[in-house]
């Protein structure tokens, strides 16, 4: 699967990450980032996830040719 990342969680990880893991759900895929990168606990905590342009739950069914973008929290002026 593809994985998209946008501000700060782009800054630490990369972006366009390729994930070779059999991961089921998104909520599978955040348990693994955060094992996989301890740094952004509390970003991945707070983050959404969307698959096809549309916001997903934790429990959305995702699958080796899904890519997932991961919106980090925001704070406007």
């Amino acid at each position: 699967m593809k994985l998209k990342t946008f501000a700060v969680i782009k800054d630490i990880i990369g972006d366009d990450i390729i994930i070779d893991k059999n991961l089921h759900t998104i909520g599978d895929l955040k348990y693994y980032l955060i094992e996989k990168y301890p740094k952004i606990i509390s970003l991945i905590e707070s983050s959404r996830f969307a698959v096809e342009m549309q916001i997903v739950n934790l429990d959305f069914n995702i699958s080796e040719i899904s890519t997932v973008y991961i919106i980090p929290p925001s704070s406007g002026g």
